[in-house]
């Protein structure tokens, strides 16, 4: 009886994140396909809290931000509009890729983890209306040739 009680409170801790494949076609760049697992996040908790406080993202694993015409989230509405993140609590650096709609339309590339409390508040942003963003680990952008025009597909 206390192992099944025991049991139930270590399960009770662990959380099961829903996870999907995602691939994008590379259109620009060398054309072929680069795909990794993400964790969706479409509501308001789990906008604000983010990556925040996560020690290390494995490669070819990311989180994708949904605000609209992605199709995936109520919230929002169907236009595009501007986005902003920061990194607090942040402990690794990120790739930021804007989308609008299922459309690759800005990268950003090595953000670097915040070094103190000041640079935690910097502001990320597109240059251009968004409706969603993919984080991914520093790098990933470039060693997979993601660039503006490509496409998301999932």
């Amino acid at each position: 009886e206390r192992l099944v009680a025991w049991l139930g409170m270590i399960l009770g801790l662990v959380t099961v994140v829903p996870t999907q494949e995602i691939c994008f076609a590379r259109y620009n760049s060398a054309p072929g396909v680069a795909c990794l697992r993400v964790e969706v996040v479409d509501t308001a908790q789990e906008k604000t809290k983010g990556l925040s406080g996560k020690k290390f993202m494995p490669q070819d694993w990311g989180m994708w931000f949904v605000f609209s015409s992605t199709g995936r989230s109520a919230s929002g509405g169907d236009q595009p509009q501007k986005l902003a993140f920061w990194m607090k609590e942040m402990q690794f650096g990120l790739d930021f890729i804007w989308l609008n709609g299922k459309q690759v339309v800005e990268v950003t590339q090595n953000v670097a983890k915040p070094k103190n409390k000041e640079a935690e508040r910097e502001i990320i942003s597109p240059s251009v209306p968004a409706d969603g963003v993919v984080e991914v680990n520093a790098g990933w952008v470039e060693k997979k040739g993601i660039a503006v025009g490509d496409f998301l597909v999932y």
